[in-house]
Formats: structure tokens, sequence, C-alpha cells
């Protein structure tokens, strides 16, 4: 219910992050240092990244309503972090406008607050 209030299409999230190599692109540009084109946020196999990149996302399925959760789960918390790594990979390579357009979703805040003031958290 909070998702729908918040008027977030996390469903164009999921998309974005599970399809083909989007899962792998934003811990690869967590990891690597900026010198070689990556973020450096944190060491690979470091628990700051096992706590990222420990649960991979999945696509949306309408008639399994825990794909739903699990990608909510998955972007609790870590929506600035994904959105970072998004951004750097739209930078460093050609994105369709589905996944441009998930980016963008991701980043907005607004709605960000809105769901989590919706569900009952501060």
């Amino acid at each position: 219910m909070a998702i729908q209030v918040s008027g977030l299409d996390y469903r164009a999230l999921a998309a974005y992050l599970s399809d083909g190599i989007a899962w792998s692109r934003p811990r690869e540009l967590a990891t690597k240092d900026p010198g070689d084109g990556g973020l450096g946020l944190f060491k690979d196999g470091s628990q700051a990244c096992k706590d990222v990149f420990s649960r991979s996302p999945s696509a949306i399925c309408d008639s399994r309503p825990e794909t739903d959760l699990n990608c909510v789960k998955l972007l609790e918390g870590n929506e600035s972090l994904l959105h970072r790594m998004a951004t750097k990979d739209l930078g460093q390579r050609s994105l369709g406008a589905d996944a441009r357009a998930a980016i963008l979703i991701l980043g907005d805040i607004k709605s960000r607050l809105r769901m989590g003031s919706s569900s009952g958290d501060p």
C-alpha cells in the first residue's frame, strides 16, 4: 500500500536491476577504484558489500506477490547507494529509455519519503 501511495514505480526498477548484467554492474562500480572508473564505495567481500549485494533482484511476477516484497526489501535503505551506482552505469554505457527512467525513479527522493511515511516509518 505504501508503494502505491508514493507513486514510486518499483516495477521499472526491478526490471532494470534484474535485466542482464545490470546487477553485476553496480557491484563492480561500487568496488572499483575511482581511477579505474568505479566509485570506490567499499572493498569486494567486505561486510558493507555483502549487506548490499547478498541478495539479487528478480523480476516482478503478477502471480507472485512475494516478488514485489523482495524488490522493496532489496531497495530498503539502499536507494541512495543504488542510485549512485546506476547513475555511474548510465554514464559509462548506453542504456535504453526504460533503464534511464528506472534510474530517475531510483533518485526520486520525494517519492521515497512518501513511501516511508505511508508505511508508518518516521
